[in-house]
């Protein structure tokens, strides 16, 4: 599955100087669940995720 939509919303952030960023791993499906078989970027989806979560 290609993530097109993701990256023209992000396009789109961008075009309106929205501060956005994008994270396309290479593997995992969409709502592959904190508790589920973890897939090979697992790790670093969730040092992306505690970043983010430490801006906010």
């Amino acid at each position: 599955m290609k993530p097109v939509h993701s990256v023209n919303y992000h396009k789109a952030l961008i075009t309106q100087k929205i501060p956005s960023e994008i994270h396309i791993y290479a593997n995992g499906k969409h709502g592959w669940g904190y508790n589920k078989r973890p897939f090979a970027q697992r790790a670093e989806m969730m040092r992306d995720l505690e970043n983010w979560l430490e801006t906010l």
